[in-house]
This record gives structure tokens, sequence and C-alpha cells, in this order.
């Protein structure tokens, strides 16, 4: 079996020993010890004394749960909780995270049937073709989830327009308008302008840069940063400092796949859209962001289920892996 000898959870390293016995408590011959960390992940051969020194510099020793230290059948499914800690380490302390969720959509927000939605979760946790869950979220649930895709867009540029003076940098705004473009969120230039007027936004965007609102279309090729996700307030929930972290609770603790809600599936549905189109695909500018939407969408349910924690919730691995992320700060 395998064991973590040493880890630092928040930064993915770890050092994990091969042992030719089953029992916790009587491990047997030690047959091989390795490290993994982000963000390839290959198991790279140590010598044991390596990951005792390790202990010594900082690092967590073992990893147990409240029946002791806690085994693994395979490598791949160590790695798979050291994955999710390190995803779900990137939260705030739950005290740094605001009080109870103050949504800025209502909670009853248009989704697919309460059958087709309930389809799509099962897939989401238990479906092992992310094609085929790519396939019923378009049949399923495009319009709903292009409805929402489009709130949440506008919703976040004005909270972050409307945000503490010098808390946001206007070039994170223009960024984020051109990302949410390519994402293929908005019919036309003039619905965005239209829906930036109404809100009295467009005043203050042409007092930050004059050409802003000509040079946004989207059109500029390469790189978007998708570090973008983490600077853009939450829109919707006011316990997440922003979507990206939703995006990190979501993916490093399957016990929230395991009760998401249709509302909170879109947010991080859209999150991992916004990841897809910052690294350049599919297309740039409205007409080819329009063209490719579809195939974006495609990209990112692939994505979401290619990164989806693993670890079971009930096992004694899941059960730590749920207290760490949701409140690693006690």
């Amino acid at each position: 079996m395998w064991y973590l000898d040493t880890w630092a959870p928040r930064d993915g390293i770890a050092f994990a020993s091969h042992w030719s016995g089953r029992d916790v408590n009587d491990r047997g011959d030690w047959l091989a010890t390795v490290s993994l960390r982000p963000p390839y992940w290959r198991p790279v051969p140590v010598g044991p004394a390596t990951a005792r020194r390790a202990e010594r510099g900082g690092f967590q020793a073992g990893f147990f749960g409240k029946e002791g230290p806690i085994g693994f059948d395979t490598l791949e499914d160590l790695f798979a909780v050291v994955r999710q800690a390190y995803i779900g380490g990137g939260l705030p302390p739950e005290s740094e995270r605001g009080a109870e969720a103050e949504p800025g959509f209502p909670p009853d927000f248009p989704g697919p049937t309460g059958c087709a939605w309930e389809s799509l979760r099962q897939q989401l946790l238990e479906g092992d073709d992310p094609t085929a869950f790519a396939v019923s979220i378009q049949r399923s649930a495009v319009a709903e989830l292009e409805s929402l895709f489009e709130r949440i867009a506008i919703e976040s540029v004005t909270h972050m327009v409307r945000s503490t003076p010098g808390a946001i940098d206007p070039q994170d705004v223009w960024d984020w308008i051109r990302l949410t473009i390519r994402m293929g969120i908005w019919h036309d230039p003039r619905s965005v302008w239209d829906e930036f007027y109404e809100r009295g936004l467009y005043e203050i965007l042409y007092d930050w840069e004059p050409h802003f609102l000509w040079s946004c279309g989207g059109c500029r090729k390469g790189l978007l940063d998708d570090g973008l996700i983490f600077r853009v307030p939450h829109p919707g929930d006011y316990r997440y400092p922003s979507l990206g972290h939703q995006l990190l609770q979501a993916l490093g603790n399957r016990a929230y796949f395991e009760e998401i809600t249709w509302l909170e599936f879109g947010c991080v549905f859209f999150s991992a859209s916004a990841i897809v189109a910052a690294a350049g695909r599919p297309g740039y500018g409205w007409p080819a962001a329009l063209r490719c939407r579809d195939e974006l969408r495609r990209d990112a349910a692939v994505w979401i289920m290619e990164q989806r924690p693993t670890v079971d919730s009930g096992s004694q691995a899941g059960q730590a892996l749920d207290r760490f992320v949701r409140g690693r700060h006690r």
C-alpha cells in the first residue's frame, strides 16, 4: 500500500512510500519512495531520507483519519488526495469569506427541468465520458446556461466598475470584458454598450479610457490572463471573494459537487469557460466567438469532467479532505 510520508497540502508537494504489507499497523517491507508536485504531478523516485528531511523543514507528517494513518491501494488514489488538497488549499479561511450568501441572482433563476438537472448532476458525479457530458449540457441546458452567463457577465462588470476606487485595476475590467466577448456571451457589440448605458457604466468606462469602448471588441489575439477569475468579484454569492474561489471550492471538494445546485453549477461552468477562452481558443472577436461558442462550451464541459474531484467523500480520506477544505483555518 501507499502512504503519505510528508507533504505540504497547500503547496501540492508530497513524499509517499510504497510498502509491501496491506495492514496500516504492519506495513511490511519498504519498496519505494516518490515525490509529487504540480504542475505535472509525475512521480519522481527519491530516497526515504528525503521525505524525513522534509518534515524537519515544516512539512506535515503523514495523512490521518479518525482511525489513524490512511493507506492507498494505488499511487493514483494517493495522487487524487494530494491534488484535491492543493486545489482546495487555494481558498481563503472561512473567517475571511464573508457572511451568509447574499445572492445577486434570484435563487429561482431559470434552469433546466428537475429531471434534466438531476441527470446532468449524476453524469457530473459518476460519468466517465466527458464528451457525453458536454453533449448532454448542449441538449438539455444550453438556453438556460446562456441566459445565466449573460447575467453573470454584466453583474460582474458592474461590481468591478462600482467597487471601491483603487480596489480594481481598470486594465482588469477591460480584459474581463474582452474575455466575456471571447466566450461568445454577447450577441453583438451594441448589446454590450446598451447594458453598460442602462446601468450608468458607459460614462465611467469612457472617462477611464476614451478609446476603450472601441478597442475592447475582443479581437486582440493571444492569451488573456486566466487568473482574472480570481480578481473578479463574485456577483451572486458573497461567501466567495471571486468566481475563481468558488471554482476552487468545487474542484477541491467532492462533497460540494454532491450537493451542488443549478445556480452554483452555472457559476462553476462560467469560470471553466473563462479559463478555456483565456487560453486563446476557439476564436477571437465577436463573429468568431459566436461561431465557436458551442465548441467552447464543449471544451469547458470536458475540462470540468477532467478536473472534478474523485476522492469518495464518504471515505476516511474524503472526510479528512472535506474538513481541510471547509475549515482549514481551525
